[in-house]
């Protein structure tokens, strides 16, 4: 249903995506394979996450470390071997199309183009929490659930392919499964982005219709209080999705240890770009471990200001105030 109500432009080719799901069942057993082989049944290096509210600047962040060199990730390419994400990697490796274009800082709504650029790899990680729940945070009976050992070793078998830390940007399930993942990888490192709550839930709007043509529809991660949201008005929903998801991703880093979070700002971000990689790099050598990042070599422009005509502008910032407050974590929230 979600997929007939998308614009043409942003509606996926079902025929690609039926042959894509025969291909993975049969390339499965052989990404197993290689796991056997080599005996792997976790990673052994610090596993990143990069998480935040959607449109808060994570494919940007992701970007970024996709382009340092040192550091492993899933692109474009290794995305569509979403059962078989080693054995995607070695064939990209194979037929060269590893490492992403040096000036390719851009996206759209999430979505990179060209086939090196870092992907969210969505269908991996609906294999192991899309238990048919229709909301994306999972209560402890759900993560009883789920495939640890699976999980595990699938990541073990990407980063042996590999051989770098290897970063994972995903907003749909890893942002609310933080401390279910700081379980089962405790070395992990977790770069947490943030961004005004009012321009970030304007962005979300925006792209309600930009991928549905109504900015009604509902887009993007659905947090456990999504049944009783989608019953309010527009302007609600985006607001509550905004202030349900930032909670239950700081009640989830409340199992991390502090020095394994760097906190990422937009607007500091675009000043300085290559702040969470040094972050990284510094978090890493506490560990043992020495990459050396290159840094990104540019800056970005801040995208925070109004685009919503004014009666929808209106109604979304006087929701944030509600959800809020006028000041919330240092941002003012009144103008």
């Amino acid at each position: 249903m979600e997929e007939t109500m998308r614009t043409e432009r942003y509606r996926k080719d079902e025929d690609r995506e039926d042959l894509l799901r025969r291909l993975n069942g049969l390339l499965a057993p052989l990404d197993v394979e290689i796991a056997g082989a080599a005996g792997i049944l976790a990673p052994r290096l610090p596993v990143i996450f990069i998480v935040g509210a959607p449109q808060s600047a994570t494919t940007l962040v992701s970007q970024i470390f996709s382009h340092a060199g040192c550091f492993g990730y899933v692109s474009n390419f290794v995305a569509r071997f979403y059962q078989a994400p080693g054995l995607g990697l070695l064939l990209q490796r194979a037929l060269g199309l590893e490492g992403a274009a040096p000036d390719s800082f851009r996206s759209e709504y999430g979505v990179t183009s060209g086939w090196g650029e870092p992907h969210e790899f969505g269908y991996f990680w609906d294999r192991w929490f899309d238990l048919g729940q229709g909301v994306h945070k999972l209560g402890p009976d759900l993560l009883e659930r789920v495939d640890r050992d699976g999980l595990r070793a699938a990541m073990g078998r990407m980063e042996a392919v590999d051989g770098r830390p290897m970063v994972f940007k995903n907003n749909t399930w890893c942002t609310f499964q933080v401390a279910f993942l700081r379980q089962l990888f405790p070395d992990s490192l977790w770069v947490v982005c943030q961004r005004h709550p009012l321009y970030n839930a304007q962005s979300i709007a925006v792209g309600r219709r930009l991928r549905y043509g109504d900015i009604r529809a509902w887009w993007s991660v659905r947090p456990a209080q999504y049944p009783e949201l989608k019953l309010l008005p527009w302007w609600e929903q985006v607001a509550g999705q905004m202030r349900h998801t930032l909670d239950d991703l700081e009640d989830g880093l409340g199992a991390v240890d502090p020095a394994d979070i760097i906190r990422v700002r937009y607007e500091v971000l675009c000043r300085d770009p290559g702040a969470p990689l040094r972050e990284a790099v510094q978090a890493l050598r506490r560990r043992r471990i020495e990459v050396v990042p290159a840094e990104p070599g540019v800056h970005f422009a801040a995208q925070d200001r109004r685009v919503l005509p004014d009666d929808e502008w209106e109604l979304l910032h006087k929701a944030c105030l509600r959800r809020f407050g006028p000041v919330h974590d240092g941002w003012n929230m009144e103008g």
